[in-house]
């Protein structure tokens, strides 16, 4: 689905000896999920190999979240903004951004989910303006607050891999929050005018 990130220079190059593989990956997870999580852009190697992102590393923190929100990873819509790896972790560039953020705006234009959550700064600043645009009415929150049946949510917390280098606590937190978010999605037992969502702005991520 990213293919063209061909177009990018320094993108979806195979691996030698000076630098690692950066091939694309687009978003997966069932198309009619309710909800989807998109991050900032595709980790390395585990995300390339196994082609989903948040495989491994900090991704175990939305395991985590799923499992307490007891649902299946593969019953959610998980993708990026960037929909490749930059080299060395390095952040993503305008031009980047600017060339997969048209498969991502693609992905949500199909699955037409009720609630996002953007996962990292990148994520969040081109989401807001996504929502910005459309035509029904999007509440976007760095905390849960209460919420009738049939409104649209955007929620912005930090990217797991900086929470991941936070106390417990921040993960911990973390992880209630997007579980919670989750079932709320998917309408399952969370009252939501009283979602536990307990998010506290110094956990932005960079």
């Amino acid at each position: 689905m990213c293919a063209p990130a061909d177009f990018v220079p320094g993108l979806n190059l195979s691996a030698n000896d000076d630098r690692e593989a950066t091939t694309a990956s687009p978003g997966a997870g069932d198309p009619h999920s309710p909800i989807v999580i998109v991050g900032q852009s595709l980790c390395g190697k585990p995300c390339i190999e196994a082609q989903v992102p948040f495989t491994g590393g900090s991704g175990k923190l939305l395991d985590e979240a799923f499992l307490q929100a007891d649902r299946r990873k593969g019953e959610i819509f998980i993708t990026n903004l960037v929909h490749c790896h930059p080299p060395q972790n390095r952040p993503s560039t305008t031009a980047e951004i600017a060339n997969c953020a048209r498969y991502l705006s693609r992905e949500l234009a199909v699955i037409q989910p009720h609630a996002i959550v953007g996962l990292g700064r990148d994520a969040h600043a081109w989401l807001i303006g996504w929502v910005a645009a459309q035509v029904r009415e999007w509440t976007i929150s760095e905390h849960w607050s209460s919420s009738e049946a049939g409104e649209r949510r955007l929620l912005l917390l930090p990217h797991p891999s900086f929470v991941m280098r936070r106390p417990q606590a921040a993960r911990d937190d973390m992880i209630d929050q997007l579980a919670s978010a989750v079932q709320w999605a998917f309408g399952d037992s969370v009252d939501r005018s009283t979602c536990p969502f307990r998010y506290h702005a110094h956990f932005h991520s960079t």
